[in-house]
């Protein structure tokens, strides 16, 4: 009895080897497993085209991929060949000139747009008006001593001789500054307004093709030689 079973699991376990080795076939298919499978050769599209590349060839061709893609991601919403120009800075007379001129470059209004740039009031903590300098110096050894940095101002004639001790775009955050040094010893400083610098104004174009950058070619910043520029 002993015997026959031992037989069965003999003929069996050959018959197993014989079946993973594929030897069976086309009675029994093979299983499945590693880089033997069948299917998965069968299964492969256009293989001729694989290349095996290089570390070097293929840091490459990653590269030129992401530079296509940033390039093609910079045109946005614009054309193929679009370019955003701009031209300036103007003040208000000047910026008239400049309008004038793109009519007479005959460049449609619907094609540019104004844009202001800074401008506006900004708040500062400020120290002052001191009676006379030397009392300004003073009070700056003692911010030194707080190791707190402080800039003099000289103008407007009503805040100088003063110190500023931070500027800031709202009048919250000067606020909210001026409660820091309060904390840290601080104890005659104020929020003030400071007249801000003067706007700053430019034409831009958000899609100009190659045919618009041809006749913007003649137009000039008050008839200087500053023409129409890739935006900033």
């Amino acid at each position: 009895m002993q015997r026959a079973l031992l037989l069965i699991l003999l003929l069996a376990n050959g018959l197993f080897f014989a079946w993973t080795r594929d030897w069976l076939a086309p009675w029994a298919e093979a299983p499945v497993h590693g880089t033997r499978e069948p299917a998965r050769l069968a299964a492969q599209v256009a293989p001729e085209r694989i290349q095996v590349l290089t570390p070097s060839a293929a840091s490459a061709a990653l590269s030129a991929a992401r530079a296509a893609g940033m390039a093609s991601g910079d045109r946005g919403d614009r054309g193929e060949g679009d370019l955003c120009m701009e031209l300036g800075p103007f003040n208000e007379a000047t910026f008239s000139q400049a309008e004038t001129q793109l009519d007479q470059a005959l460049v449609a209004r619907a094609q540019w747009q104004r844009r202001v740039v800074g401008g506006g009031i900004r708040w500062a903590v400020y120290m002052g008006r001191f009676a006379d300098l030397q009392v300004m110096r003073g009070k700056l050894d003692e911010l030194t001593r707080l190791k707190l940095d402080a800039q003099t101002i000289n103008s407007p004639p009503e805040l100088a001789p003063g110190l500023v001790l931070s500027r800031h775009d709202s009048n919250e955050a000067a606020d909210k500054a001026l409660a820091l040094l309060k904390e840290r010893g601080v104890r005659t400083a104020r929020v003030v307004a400071l007249p801000g610098l003067a706007p700053q104004l430019w034409l831009r174009i958000e899609r100009a093709d190659a045919a618009l950058r041809e006749q913007l070619r003649g137009v000039r910043v008050a008839g200087g030689e500053a023409g129409f520029a890739a935006c900033r």
